[in-house]
């Protein structure tokens, strides 16, 4: 289902306006006339994929596209296909895929003829289809499933080909169904025979092309029928019996398409055939396999064949045809099926891969060079053109000049030879010019000027700047002008050049540094010449911007240039310096530039206006500027030409899609004719046009809505309410896209889109080749989508298409939820209030009760304080008494608090002396292990020295190597004596040790020496050093630290009544505390829980949960004091079933 307005749609023909001017080629080889040219382009989605093989293409009311496939029915918008298959659990889907025919009525019903699963109507509001077939049960049915044609006549009746039957009509009003034969025997056909192809004539007569046998006429009132079948020799008849397309032209006769008999045309009068066959001639169609044959206008038929295109025009009998190999006008595929021709003029052309649309380009007429028929020329590079009264004179880089006299249609090309000295002295030819006196001057880039002798048809060398002195400034002619008659202006690259033909002197004007009101640059350019109303003369240079050029004599032999220059930062001065074509307009002079755009220089304010891409030109490059009759400026720009209106300052422009030679033009190459008929020259030829009759398309493209999207996903169907264009979602459905498409197919990359979700969007939304709108979060309210849209040539269509968007709130967001709060707040309110009320009557009586009973109590109360007051004074006197005895209680107490704090000294060094008697035994056992390893190895040594004296000489060096060992052996003791000791001393050090370096490794490895000999065999002890950095620290009580924690950890794994797998890790690693580095030690047991209530208590003094006799609750406080010490941090959590202590000391912190 599609939304579209609701304005009448009808049959447009785009007028062509064909100029009269005779179509050349611009070199040696054949000349092409040619009247119009065609766009082609092959039919892809946005992906890039072809539709599928087609057999039939349609265009229905609302101007969409559909071509019947081998997979399906397409509709194609311009962006992307919406293909429709069949679906097996869905009845109301497409029948078959395999479609051959389409045809639509008057109430847009789309009708399907397959090939397998009957006739098919398709709903394109609902997208449903309703199907009519055999089935054998019902006698108003079809008589077979496989059609190869249908037609719609006048009266709304569907006509249908079915393949070994005949023809079905079937009255979609009533549902009645009758068949025809199409024999004049009234038989049906054999099964392998079908008809192909079904005609309305316009007596209202059914004609049906049949394979095998011919043509037949049948009267729908009478069912009478009426053969035409080949005879043999007799060209009157039919030239074979395997008509393919039947088509009703304008000249009232009926067109056949045939398989092998080419285009036969039945005149109805006099009931004879003439033919139109391929044959060896080259004005010949291409092929006698003919599929299918459409009238684009009148007299002007398109014939599909099994290899190409061919265009047959009636009334000149001349033939064009389009092939796969056919140079720019070239098809995707020679195997062509349907043609088909749309209400704007397209040609669509059904292949066997695909579609191929044909969008004339009637406005432009093309000279160009056809590479396939010329051998001689490298390059068809249009550099300068004039025009006499017989002539076109065209000159080209490189391949000299080229003249086209219009009355005999001859053309003879001019080039340089070098033994000749009166032809062309060089074959660059850059600037053509034709003076009042009708003599042609022509310069060649490298030899100068020279003039034309029309006499002898030869040329006259003038001046060559390299031979001479004192004459042409240099041979690097831009452009030729006349001031006065007889007097030449000729710019070039060597400077301004004074030319009097008459006394034959030139006169030279040249940038002069000493002088600031010379010339600004030598380097004039080939458009930027050009004199104003005060004959003052404008110029344009490469690189130092614009010169006016003001005569102080008559003689005009002196001059000072007034120069405009690019400044940066200020907008209206001249937007590059780099001029190179200027056009003098009444108030102004109109400049472009390369890559600074066009711009305007008022001549009043002296300010320049900039125009540029921004402000719509294609392109910043303007090789040269031209008016028009009607005011408009016509630009030859690097990027096509474009026509520019001053007074509404808007740009349209034109493309090589819009019959251009190229998209790219060439400095110099522009020129004017008597006519007002312009001619622009580029890389691949030239364009000449009436500038009056380049009109764009003004038939506006209907705007329709394509498709609704929710998460990417078509809800059109669902959510789409016809009558009233409206569409409602949810709150939470907030990813909604709508697809849209403006149908003009000539080229839909250019169609522009203007749209705005009032509600939503501030401003208007303009787009160029995106047909998509997306909105996410739309709050829950309404909104209105307006949609705008122009065709290819910008005119915008003034219809807008809406749609209403409803976003429902959640429950409680409706206005129903939000009264029932309300009244629902009211009544809590008024509860509330009433409950209030209550209450304070009530306090209210309370404390009226209260203040009678507090005036009897305070009554009372002043008898009680008499008698206090007495009491009082007794107890000042106690008062003092109890004074003295708490001074003397708070010596007694100062005296008991130092005791204790001395006593929890002596108790923190009896901790350290625990600590002291753990490294001890740790040093004892130590020591004790290599002692035996040196006591046994002396032992040994002894006795193999009294071993090596009995033993033979041979026998020797093996005693050797073993007291060699057990030396060894003695000194791997001594050495782990001597690191242990090491250790002690360190240990043992005064605990007002100094700062020093310490690596964080060494700190675990001692400690775990120490408590080496205490760890029992069923606890395992794993440590991961991670890191080696080291930190700043007082050795011996960080050291301390790590036996405490290690110490404990053993002993509560060994409370533990099973101890299975018991393990202390301990891993170094490093991170941050508080944004601080630090060395991170984590030591973790398997040792019990410790309860989360306790967690909190382990680091105070006296706190212990080890026997009484077993700790003094100091240990794990002496850790926190060193800790702190080092400005680090420790904590304890149970983790994974362990006890894990997390200890961070910085890195390399000055704890001074």
């Amino acid at each position: 289902m599609v939304l579209h307005l609701k304005i009448p749609y009808f049959k447009i023909v785009r007028t062509i306006k064909l100029l009269a001017i005779l179509v050349s080629t611009l070199f040696t080889g054949l000349l092409h006339s040619q009247t119009y040219r065609m766009e082609i382009t092959p039919v892809l989605d946005k992906s890039g994929a072809p539709p599928s093989a087609t057999f039939a293409i349609i265009e229905d009311r609302q101007g969409f596209i559909w071509f019947g496939t081998i997979d399906g029915l397409y509709r194609y918008d311009g962006f992307n296909y919406k293909i429709f298959r069949n679906e097996p659990e869905n009845k109301n889907s497409l029948s078959n895929n395999t479609i051959r025919d389409l045809a639509i009525d008057k109430n847009g019903t789309i009708w399907i003829a397959t090939q397998g699963g009957g006739l098919d109507a398709f709903d394109p509001v609902s997208e449903s289809f309703t199907n009519y077939n055999h089935s054998g049960t019902n006698e108003n049915e079809l008589s077979g499933n496989s059609l190869w044609s249908i037609i719609v006549d006048r009266h709304g009746n569907i006509y249908a080909g079915v393949s070994g039957q005949g023809v079905d009509r079937v009255n979609p009003q009533t549902g009645e169904i009758k068949h025809y034969s199409v024999l004049e025997n009234g038989q049906k056909l054999m099964q392998e025979e079908s008809v192909r192809s079904l005609l309305e004539a316009s007596d209202g007569s059914i004609w049906a092309g049949i394979s095998n046998l011919g043509v037949s006429k049948i009267n729908p009132n009478t069912s009478e029928v009426k053969q035409y079948l080949h005879e043999y020799g007799n060209t009157t008849k039919l030239s074979n019996d395997q008509p393919f397309d039947l088509y009703l032209g304008h000249d009232g006769n009926i067109w056949i398409a045939s398989f092998g008999g080419g285009i036969n045309i039945l005149d109805p009068e006099t009931e004879s055939f003439r033919h139109i066959r391929a044959n060896n001639n080259t004005n010949t169609i291409i092929s006698d396999l003919t599929y299918s044959i459409d009238e684009r206008i009148e007299q002007e038929y398109w014939i599909a064949t099994e290899y190409g295109i061919s265009v047959y025009n009636n009334k000149t009998g001349e033939i064009r045809n389009f092939q796969q190999s056919s140079g720019r006008e070239a098809i995707s595929e020679n195997r062509v099926r349907k043609i088909f021709i749309d209400s704007k003029g397209i040609v669509w052309a059904g292949t066997e891969s695909g579609v191929d649309k044909f969008v004339l380009q009637s406005n432009f007429i093309t000279y160009s060079n056809y590479l396939g028929n010329t051998s001689d020329l490298s390059t068809p590079i249009v550099k300068a053109i004039c025009k006499d009264d017989e002539n076109l004179w065209i000159g080209l880089i490189d391949n000299g000049l080229i003249r086209y006299n219009y009355p005999t249609k001859s053309y003879k090309q001019y080039t340089y030879e070098p033994n000749q000295r009166n032809s062309l002295s060089g074959s660059n030819i850059n600037s053509i010019f034709i003076d009042s006196e009708k003599t042609m001057w022509v310069s060649d880039w490298n030899t100068g000027l020279m003039k034309y002798d029309p006499k002898g048809d030869n040329f006259e060398r003038v001046s060559n700047a390299y031979q001479e002195q004192n004459r042409l400034s240099d041979n690097r002619i831009q452009r030729i002008i006349e001031g006065k008659p007889g007097v030449l202006w000729i710019s070039t690259e060597g400077g301004l050049n004074k030319y009097d033909v008459k006394s034959d002197k030139f006169f030279r004007f040249q940038h002069d540094a000493e002088n600031p009101n010379s010339l600004s640059s030598n380097s004039l350019q080939s458009q930027a010449i050009v004199f104003d109303s005060d004959s003052n003369l404008w110029l344009g240079t490469w690189s130092f911007g614009l010169n006016k050029m003001v005569f102080k004599n008559k003689e005009r032999k002196e001059a000072d240039f007034v120069h405009y220059r690019h400044e940066a930062g200020n907008n209206k001065s001249l937007p590059n310096d780099n001029v190179i074509s200027l056009l003098y307009d009444t108030t102004c002079l109109w400049i472009g530039t390369f890559g600074g755009g066009l711009s305007r220089l008022d001549f009043v304010t002296n300010e320049f206006t900039t125009y540029t891409t921004e402000n719509g030109l294609p392109n910043n490059i303007i090789f040269a500027i031209y008016k028009d009759k009607n005011g408009n400026l016509w630009l030859s720009t690097d990027y096509g030409i474009s026509m520019f209106n001053p007074s509404n300052e808007q740009f349209q422009n034109y493309t090589k899609k819009d019959g251009l030679q190229d998209n790219h033009f060439f400095w110099g190459a522009a020129y004017a004719d008597k006519n007002g008929i312009l001619y622009f020259g580029g890389i691949n030829g030239l364009n000449s046009f009436v500038p009056e009759e380049v009109t764009p398309d003004t038939t506006p493209a209907p705007p329709v809505l394509v498709d609704i999207k929710l998460f990417n996903q078509s809800v059109l169907l669902d959510r789409l309410e016809d009558e009233k264009n409206s569409a409602k979602f949810f709150y939470d459905e907030n990813f909604i896209s709508l697809e849209f498409a403006a149908l003009d197919y000539s080229e839909p990359d250019k169609n522009l889109y203007k749209y705005k979700l009032e509600g939503f969007d501030k401003d208007w939304i303009i787009r160029s080749g995106s047909n998509r709108a997306s909105y996410t979060n739309l709050s829950p309210g309404s909104y209105s989508f307006k949609l705008q849209v122009s065709n290819s040539d910008g005119i915008w269509n003034k219809e807008t298409l809406e749609l209403q968007l409803a976003i429902i709130p959640p429950w409680w967001k409706t206005w129903f939820a939000r009264i029932a709060f309300i009244v629902f707040m009211l009544v809590i309110i008024y509860g509330i209030y009433k409950i209030r009320i209550d209450i304070l009557q009530s306090q209210k009586r309370q404390l009226e009760d209260q203040v009678k009973l507090r005036t009897a109590e305070i009554a009372e109360k002043n008898k009680t304080l008499n008698n206090q007051k007495d009491e009082i004074s007794t107890q000042n006197q106690q008062l003092n008494k109890q004074k003295d005895e708490l001074a003397e209680r708070n010596g007694k107490l100062r005296k008991a608090l130092t005791e204790l704090e001395n006593t929890q000294k002596a108790l923190v060094e009896s901790e350290k002396l625990a600590s002291l008697g753990i490294l001890t035994a740790g040093v004892a056992h130590e020591i004790n292990n290599p002692l035996n390893f040196i006591s046994v190895s002396i032992e040994n040594i002894k006795s193999s020295i009294g071993e090596i004296e009995c033993i033979a000489k041979e026998t020797s060096k093996e005693k050797l190597d073993e007291i060699n060992e057990l030396l060894s052996h003695s000194e791997t003791g001594v050495t782990r004596i001597t690191q242990i000791v090491a250790g002690l001393k360190s240990l043992l050090s005064n605990s007002e040790e100094n700062l020093e370096l310490v690596q964080a490794d060494e700190l675990i490895n001692s400690a775990t020496t120490v408590l080496a000999h205490k760890i029992p065999k069923y606890i395992k002890l794993n440590v991961a050093l991670n890191t080696k950095t080291q930190i700043q620290a007082r050795k011996f009580r960080l050291s301390q630290v790590f036996i405490n924690i290690i110490d404990n950890a053993i002993d509560s794994i060994s409370t533990k009544p099973i101890r299975e797998n018991e393990c202390i890790d301990i891993e170094i690693d490093t991170d941050n505390y508080e944004n601080t580095p630090c060395v991170v030690f984590k030591i973790a047991n398997s040792g019990p829980q410790i309860p989360e209530e306790e967690l909190s208590k382990i680091f105070d003094p006296f706190f212990t949960t080890k026997d009484p006799n077993k700790g003094t609750g100091l240990g794990l406080y002496i850790t926190y004091s060193i800790i702190k010490e080092h400005n680090g941090y420790i904590h304890v959590k149970n983790e994974k079933g362990k006890v894990v202590f997390y200890i961070f000391v910085p890195i390399l912190d000055d704890i001074n």
